[in-house]
């Protein structure tokens, strides 16, 4: 048996150590999946000085090419897209996605140039062009197709703007000649930080359009994920861990909106771009103000107010630093908001090791969570470097936070789920306390109202219920004419017998007494005690005035049956009972009936049975006397 125990036992520990590695299991698959759903279906072939041959691929319907690898660089200069030049000459190789910046002034103009070979027969292509730094001309076979901004070789007339555009381009032909006009003023970085694309035109805007819905779709969960979190904040004042991710998801779902495919301008063209540019470098520190917070409020025990106040304190600076300072002068400096939010990440990990409560099941579920994000965050911060360029796909910290947004819904379901089982715990137990004391309130009741209405010493029927027994049978007397018969007892040499052996065993002979009548009436008469050693019963339904007589009789028999009850108090007493002839216990009985003439009133048989207990007395005692118009008159 205490093998079976033990066997049970670690079958329950083996479940509960499965559950952590299950959930994280779990949420490292819902993150896979949320990478394949947004992953991009696009190639990639690196072009080299600035020629990328595309002749020997197929688009097919749904497939695009990435014009990635070495472009040429014509640094300070807008060349003649209507000019024939050779693609060497004066062009530097630039790698792009990239910068200018390690070539010549961010501040400045350049031309970028690449020759696209193409396969024949994909009919209509186009090009996605993506935001450049700061704005751009586009220039295919020297038509000008589309243009971002104001592209301009001096800073009073480039006039900067971010937004992405499905760029038709023609027919595929042999090849395809290139020619990007960029002029950066405004911001810290120049060049072509984005890869533009390539490929039939309905894949390409098949392909836009499904980022840009994503992304918007993203962004549109992130708010709606704070506002919930918000909502039960105001709820439940307690939750402040969820205030505090709930404005952090806020913040990165308006983030979202402007940085990728830039959503915002495609449902605002004409959207302000130095705010929009405020507003993503805000959304960065800002967000990492709410994230410290809300890391905060989970390790309060552990986390140092100190390094808290330090973190925020140079996030806020960030903060006025972007908002007071031009837009090329703050994100020149994004290397020091990535840095501390990579020192806030450390701080992070810190964290859970000096907490030591990873190993609990719920800090495990946070723990994977809050890594995923925190992973997605450094390589978010490295592919906005022109890092990680080589992966299929592109990162994004909007996902690491849906992941740890459904860490801490999970975790939710578990607390609220953990408090519904405790509050039905507390819900039964009162119930049942209340099913308890309600149960003992009615025997209570029970009990009280029995004592109203019934004499403690013999359990009969008191005088209180007397007046109420016969006040209901007076008005069925009155509707149905039923006959009743009345008997008036009163106990012979009562008083010598209290007197005598005393009141305890006077008690007793009431007990008996009152014993023996319930024994004796039916279950439809009632039996009283009037008080001291006087009894009433009233018999409903009689056939006859007899009736009252034969009961008077049986009465009066079982009485000296019992001797007077004589062998009672002996027992009671413990020793013989001596007691004269004439003060010797016993019992006389007045009888009367409705029958008797002259009644107008069911009220009237106690008085009339109690004159005929006088008669009886009067004739000598231990005998019953049935009521005449003669003693009403004596």
């Amino acid at each position: 048996m205490e093998t079976e125990r033990k066997k049970t036992q670690l079958s329950k520990l083996r479940q509960i150590r499965r559950k952590p590695l299950f959930i994280l299991i779990s949420l490292i698959l819902l993150c896979l999946f949320f990478l394949l759903i947004f992953k991009e279906s696009v190639k990639g072939i690196e072009a080299r000085d600035g020629v990328i041959d595309l002749s020997g691929v197929a688009f097919g319907e749904n497939r695009i090419y990435r014009l990635g690898g070495q472009w040429l660089l014509y640094p300070n200069r807008f060349l003649d897209p209507s000019e024939q030049i050779e693609q060497a000459e004066e062009g530097i190789p630039q790698r792009v996605p990239g910068n200018w910046n390690d070539v010549f002034d961010p501040r400045g103009f350049a031309t970028y140039r690449i020759t696209v070979k193409l396969p024949d027969g994909n009919g209509a292509l186009a090009i996605l062009m993506p935001s450049l730094s700061t704005a751009f001309n586009l220039y295919v076979d020297g038509e000008r197709l589309s243009s971002n901004g104001t592209a301009s070789m001096t800073r009073g007339e480039s006039e900067p703007e971010f937004r992405y555009t499905v760029v038709p381009i023609g027919e595929s032909r042999e090849s395809k000649d290139l020619i990007i006009h960029v002029s950066n003023f405004e911001y810290a970085k120049g060049g072509i930080w984005t890869a533009p694309m390539i490929g039939p035109e309905k894949a390409v805007t098949k392909y836009f359009q499904r980022r840009i819905f994503s992304e918007t779709l993203i962004s549109g969960g992130l708010i709606l994920s704070g506002l919930i979190l918000l909502t039960l904040f105001i709820i439940r004042h307690e939750f402040l861990s969820y205030a505090n991710l709930g404005l952090f998801c806020v913040v990165m779902g308006i983030r979202t909106l402007i940085v990728g495919e830039i959503p915002l301008t495609y449902f605002f063209p004409g959207f302000n771009w130095n705010l929009m540019i405020r507003m993503e470098y805000l959304s960065m520190s800002i967000g990492f103000i709410f994230l410290n917070s809300y890391f905060f409020t989970i390790y309060n025990r552990f986390y140092s107010r100190k390094i808290f106040a330090f973190f925020n304190f140079l996030a806020v600076l960030f903060s006025i630093f972007t908002v007071l300072t031009p837009v090329y002068v703050f994100t020149g400096q994004v290397l020091v908001i990535q840095l501390l939010i990579l020192a806030g990440i450390a701080n992070i990990f810190y964290l859970f090791v000096k907490s030591g409560r990873v190993m609990k099941e719920e800090n495990v579920i946070l723990l994977t969570g809050i890594s995923l994000l925190l992973i997605l965050v450094i390589f978010d911060i490295l592919m906005a470097n022109n890092k990680l360029m080589f992966l299929p796909f592109k990162i994004n910290t909007s996902y690491g936070l849906i992941i740890l947004i459904l860490v801490n819904s999970l975790l939710l379901v578990k607390q609220a789920a953990r408090i519904t089982l405790q509050l039905k715990r507390l819900t039964n137990n009162l119930e049942e306390q209340v099913h308890i004391r309600t149960a003992e309130l009615e025997a209570v009741n029970r009990r009280l109202s029995e004592q109203a209405v019934t004499d403690l010493l013999t359990g009969v029927s008191n005088r209180h219920e007397f007046a109420n027994v016969m006040k209901t049978e007076e008005a069925r007397y009155l509707r149905t004419g039923k006959k009743y018969a009345a008997l008036y007892l009163d106990l012979d040499n009562f008083k010598y017998i209290n007197d005598t052996f005393g009141h305890p065993a006077g008690d007793l002979i009431l007990q008996k007494f009152a014993d023996m009548l319930k024994s004796i009436v039916r279950d439809s008469d009632y039996l009283f005690r009037m008080g001291g050693d006087e009894f009433f019963i009233l018999m409903t339904d009689v056939p006859s005035a007899e009736e009252g007589e034969v009961l008077a009789k049986r009465i009066l028999k079982e009485t000296e049956k019992r001797e007077a009850f004589r062998s009672d108090i002996q027992e009671f007493l413990g020793h013989p009972v001596r007691v004269p002839e004439r003060k010797s216990f016993s019992l006389s009985i007045g009888v009367s009936s409705t029958e008797i003439p002259g009644l107008d009133s069911l009220h009237t048989l106690p008085a009339w049975s109690d004159k005929a207990l006088l008669r009886a007395k009067a004739e000598g005692k231990n005998r019953y006397a049935v009521f005449t118009l003669e003693d009403w008159d004596n």
